[in-house]
């Protein structure tokens, strides 16, 4: 079976959805526009002149400052990663395809993993209901 890239939903379930559900598509891709400057996940970024990448950013300090867990990109010989956690000013976040993806879609795609097909659903329920 094959499914929809971003949604994970079977395409044959995708397709008839697809009308209904452009709108929370639009909106949610204007979502991650409008956060494209802020840091994600799996973003890659420097900190003390390592290469590292974002791995977490659940926790705040005691002063309310954010604090992002990241990992070095190099892994050493026993198979380990030197992690850190860190306020996001000291961070730096270079310009890379990568991260000028990222940036842009990673609401986008977290919403559609995540809510889109419960959202789709629901207008669904709506809809019928309403007729």
């Amino acid at each position: 079976m094959k499914y929809e890239k971003f949604s994970y939903m079977p395409i044959n379930t995708y397709y008839k959805t697809w009308f209904i559900g452009l709108p929370l598509r639009i909106k949610n891709l204007v979502i991650s526009y409008k956060q494209r400057k802020q840091y994600h996940l799996m973003d890659n970024v420097i900190y003390q002149g390592k290469i590292c990448f974002i791995n977490n950013g659940t926790r705040h300090s005691s002063e309310g400052v954010y604090i992002w867990d990241i990992c070095e990109k190099n892994i050493k010989d026993d198979g380990t990663r030197n992690s850190y956690a860190v306020p996001e000013s000291e961070l730096y976040r270079p310009l890379t395809w990568f991260n000028f993806w990222n940036a842009r879609l990673f609401h986008y795609k977290w919403y559609m993993g995540s809510w889109y097909s419960i959202d789709v659903n629901k207008k669904l329920q709506a809809t019928i209901q309403s007729n």
